[in-house]
């Protein structure tokens, strides 16, 4: 993973300082770039954007987080691991936003925006260079993929199988290899079901973070403070009408396009506003 961490960075640094030496700055993304391309909102509206804030939120309710923080030697640790990876995330974000602007910047008329990356590699990089911006590429891709799909396993086969045979059997499964490895063959097949659905990780992201996030975010966090806490059944209704709520308005909201507040008002807030009155009933109930 440190190996992944090196090249990935080296590949997109390479990249843009070609880019900037050979074409320009801010002057020339100015010049050369559709004006909302440099906008804050980018050219969308302000719930839009808010959504995209909101997003942010998968981080804690990732297993994947709440594992890691687990491991660390101390709380201590765990907190400036956060800190130190949320400040080279924000690096590689402006590196792989630079990237993209600068593609567009070149290639304005490329036709499958997806192959932005590697079109502008193939168009300013040296065949040295290139290799390495390439490998860089791939290295993103193992990184996540590799942490994702071994975490999803174990998910599978630890939080499902091993409950689901705990309570029909009361006896703990003899070994978990064999299910997680069920799991990762499970992971890889969604996995590819759903990278074909969504043609951008753009898309992937914002319709599978509209959806999910409202009916766990609220749950999660609660859980480590005990006086927000629901029981078990509050927690199922919650989660079930979040995502339903997310879901369901996602589908339906084409219709208001009369009405552009009711177009503009994003899944997730609805969600979100219906997971937070089952949250507070489900607290004044407890109380």
């Amino acid at each position: 993973m440190l190996f992944h961490f090196f090249v990935m960075f080296i590949g997109f640094i390479i990249i843009v300082f070609v880019a900037k030496n050979n074409y320009g700055g801010v002057e020339f993304l100015s010049a050369n770039l559709p004006t909302e391309h440099l906008s804050i909102t980018g050219g969308t509206s302000i719930t839009f954007l808010t959504v995209w804030f909101l997003i942010a939120l998968w981080t804690f309710t990732d297993p994947g987080f709440h594992q890691r923080c687990y491991s660390a030697r101390s709380g201590k640790v765990a907190k400036w691991g956060i800190v130190v990876s949320v400040f080279f995330w924000f690096i590689f974000d402006f590196l792989t936003n630079t990237t993209g602007l600068y593609s567009k910047a070149i290639l304005p008329n490329l036709e499958n925006p997806v192959l932005a990356f590697p079109s502008l590699a193939e168009n300013i990089l040296s065949p040295g260079f290139k290799g390495v911006f390439f490998a860089a590429l791939i290295a993103t891709i193992l990184s996540t993929l590799n942490s994702f799909v071994f975490l999803s396993a174990t998910t599978f086969s630890r939080d499902f199988i091993f409950r689901l045979n705990i309570n029909a059997n009361n006896t703990k499964p003899k070994s978990l290899i064999k299910f997680t490895q069920i799991g990762i063959m499970v992971t890889l097949i969604l996995s590819i079901v759903i990278a074909y659905y969504f043609q951008s990780v753009v898309e992937l992201w914002y319709t599978i973070g509209s959806i999910c996030i409202p009916g766990l975010i609220l749950i999660v966090v609660s859980s480590y403070y005990s006086k927000l806490q629901i029981n078990s059944n509050w927690a199922i209704i919650e989660i079930l009408s979040g995502v339903s709520a997310s879901l369901g308005w996602l589908f339906i909201r084409g219709y208001f396009h009369d009405t552009n507040l009711l177009n503009q008002l994003e899944p997730m807030i609805i969600g979100l506003l219906v997971a937070s009155v089952i949250h507070i009933f489900g607290i004044l109930k407890k109380a």
